[in-house]
């Protein structure tokens, strides 16, 4: 009967200065033991599925295995309202900006206890 070994938890550096795409995908191909090819991959499918649910079509919300949770908001349309300049009295029409869609990045709970 073979014996089956086992492999040491993984522990990451802190790094001094913010890491690199290319120390990212190193870093996971020293802790997995998978080749770049197979960690940039695994990043590109990610990445696909991210665009995929932030999409038009898509839910709008993409929760990152319990550690992050992006979301895109649509705010609505701003301006072209009456107000009165307070230095002169007068009335004037403030100037309409149009809807636009923006991503919010939220830090979930599992990953905030990690950190705290």
């Amino acid at each position: 009967m073979a014996t089956a070994t086992k492999k040491k938890a993984y522990k990451a550096t802190p790094a001094s200065s913010p890491r690199s795409k290319s120390q990212v995908i190193a870093e996971c191909v020293t802790s997995t033991g998978l080749t770049r090819k197979q960690v940039v991959s695994v990043f590109d499918t990610l990445t696909q599925v991210m665009v995929a649910d932030l999409g038009k079509k898509g839910c709008g919300t993409f929760k990152f295995l319990g550690f992050k949770m992006v979301a895109k908001t649509t705010p609505a349309k701003r301006g072209g309202e009456k107000k009165i300049n307070p230095l002169t009295g007068k009335e004037y029409i403030t100037k309409s900006k149009p809807a636009s869609r923006k991503v919010r990045v939220r830090a979930l709970k599992t990953f905030t206890q990690h950190i705290v």
